[in-house]
């Protein structure tokens, strides 16, 4: 039996540290042979890199430190986009530090022979309440972070909600987060990740609708449950930009 080789990767950053312990024993116990991870560190300083690579993870620095979010983190993201193209691997398992997968979350969704696979993992949104057109009510709601598509409208999308994914089934989607999702090669070579700041949005968004524009479709699997570790996690990291709940794609 063959297995093809899987790159494992996300960008991060110092503010990251309590989750990477999580993190780093999490990919180490991945029942999946032919995988390699590496972190890349967008931090301001060299600091974090080298306490990555104490926990065993391999680590690369961005040499380039970017302020504004949105475009950090597609140019860190790019990095491992090369490592793929340029190293023969098959496939690149976007795994974002803060969320933990299920053990056999490579072969799983590698197992439906699609270009573009998501796992499940949640989120708080604001969701507003509107009565003859005023907001009236905010409230946060747990959802998970992909997107459905509104039947007869291309660039609008529903989140989906929680109850949606709740029964083991494969879906097709028209957005996905990166923090669980299998991505095969043959999409990078078409669709680098990108931002801009003209957008309310990071480079998940962006990559969702560029991917559906060079024309593959992007499904979830959502037998595949991943802990989202929002405990802990410090408050105002992309406070850097005003953002408001996405409801259109770029």
């Amino acid at each position: 039996m063959s297995f093809p080789k899987v790159l494992i990767g996300s960008p991060t950053a110092a503010p990251y540290t309590y989750c990477l312990p999580d993190w780093a024993s999490r990919v180490k116990e991945l029942s999946y042979p032919n995988k390699t991870a590496v972190l890349v560190d967008n931090s301001e300083t060299i600091d974090y890199t080298k306490t990555i690579e104490k926990q065993g993870i391999q680590a690369i620095k961005d040499p380039e430190f970017i302020k504004d979010s949105r475009l950090r983190l597609p140019h860190s993201r790019n990095i491992l986009r090369e490592m793929v193209l340029k190293g023969d691997y098959e496939y690149f398992l976007s795994l974002e530090q803060d969320v933990i997968p299920p053990v056999d979350v490579i072969e799983t969704l590698m197992k439906h022979k699609k270009e573009i696979v998501s796992g499940v993992y949640y989120k708080y949104f604001n969701i507003d309440f509107k009565v003859d057109g005023k907001s009236v009510k905010t409230m946060k709601k747990l959802m998970p972070l992909l997107g459905g598509v509104i039947p007869g409208i291309n660039k609008k999308m529903d989140f989906l909600s929680a109850e949606q994914v709740e029964e083991p089934k494969f879906i097709p989607i028209r957005f996905c987060g990166l923090g669980c999702v299998l991505i095969h090669r043959d999409v990078l070579e078409k669709v680098p990740f990108k931002a801009e700041d003209t957008f309310q949005g990071h480079d998940d968004v962006w990559f969702s609708n560029d991917a559906a524009r060079a024309g593959f479709k992007l499904y979830a699997d959502t037998s595949v449950k991943c802990k989202h570790m929002l405990s802990g996690k410090p408050s105002g990291l992309f406070d850097d930009f005003q953002k408001s709940t996405v409801n259109a794609l770029p």
